[in-house]
């Protein structure tokens, strides 16, 4: 009994250490994330939708810190769990998740059109899902290869149309790393909850930036990533 005890308190210090790491990568790469809003001109103008808060242009490139804090939490993780070396999901988690930055990035810049962003989101997720260990779903091998990119495809559009209000977006992702990690410590994953637990300290990191009246805008970049990293590794 006191050796359980002693397993779940070392486990809780590491998932609060990863929250910590995560979070304080996403708020010191925020300066960086405004400069790189600036300098490409990635506005979110006031229009007639707009809060009454917001009357000036804001950026939205705060993705650029998120994602930045997502990846130093998620090589912090495998520092600390080498064990997860031996399990592709992490590689799949973070080649994935950049491959799906790269795609709102250049949304955010650019404005591409909806089918091509679509297209290059599919195309991200099935190489995602190429990438895991094993994909158990229907017990149909094909069937869940590409029910698994769809969830995946579908978790990071369902964040990115929350990024309109402050705080949302980011707040929900918060409330939803913690129920996930529940479900990741039942499973015994711990790759899905080191994941979920990076997730969560850049996602609440942001929150102070985002929080109404925000400051900066996650845009595609942001949601979409968090969004990927949410639907999968649970």
């Amino acid at each position: 009994m006191h050796l359980s005890n002693l397993l779940t308190d070392s486990l809780i210090v590491r998932y609060l250490f990863l929250l910590l790491v995560s979070g304080m990568a996403t708020h010191a790469l925020m300066p960086f994330a405004h400069i790189v809003g600036r300098r490409m001109q990635a506005w979110d103008a006031p229009d007639h939708l707009s809060h009454d808060n917001h009357v000036f242009r804001i950026v939205r490139t705060g993705g650029v810190a998120i994602t930045g804090g997502l990846f130093v939490g998620m090589m912090v993780t495998l520092m600390i769990r080498p064990e997860i070396f031996a399990n592709r999901d992490m590689a799949g988690a973070m080649l994935g998740g950049f491959a799906i930055f790269i795609v709102g990035l250049l949304d955010d810049l650019r404005e591409i059109q909806p089918w091509l962003k679509a297209l290059l989101l599919g195309v991200a997720c099935l190489a995602t899902v190429m990438i895991l260990t094993a994909v158990k779903l229907t017990g149909f091998e094909r069937l869940d290869f590409l029910l698994a990119a769809l969830i995946l495809m579908a978790g990071a559009n369902s964040f990115n149309l929350m990024d309109g209000i402050d705080g949302l977006a980011a707040g929900l992702a918060v409330v939803a790393s913690m129920g996930l990690l529940a479900l990741s410590l039942r499973l015994q994953t711990p790759e899905g909850g080191c994941i979920k637990m990076v997730v969560a300290g850049a996602a609440l990191s942001f929150l102070y930036f985002n929080k109404p009246p925000a400051r900066i805008f996650m845009g595609d970049c942001g949601s979409l990533v968090l969004g990927f990293h949410l639907a999968g590794w649970g």
